[in-house]
């Protein structure tokens, strides 16, 4: 028995495409070669979505700290903001 309490189930539980023993058909077969990939799109999708939003949060953040620095005033001339 395992550590949870259950026992290990045998590989043709886990995988429907062993029910139909030697004779799976072509169709099933891509099926789930299909849905596999599927799945694994989804995550690198979830993934890059997580990247852009932190990107953006780092670029309003950089906004943000751009906004508040007062304007450099050189010679009687605003560099970073209105004239004065």
């Amino acid at each position: 028995m395992a550590a949870s309490g259950r026992t290990r189930e045998p590989r043709a539980h886990r995988d429907p495409l062993l029910w139909f023993g030697a004779l799976v058909p072509p169709h099933l077969r891509a099926g789930q070669a299909d849905f596999a990939g599927a799945a694994d799109a989804a995550v690198h999708v979830a993934n890059a979505r997580q990247r852009l939003l932190a990107a953006l949060g780092q670029a309003e953040a950089g906004r943000k700290v751009a906004c508040e620095k007062p304007p450099a005033v050189v010679e009687g001339r605003v560099l970073n903001g209105v004239a004065a």
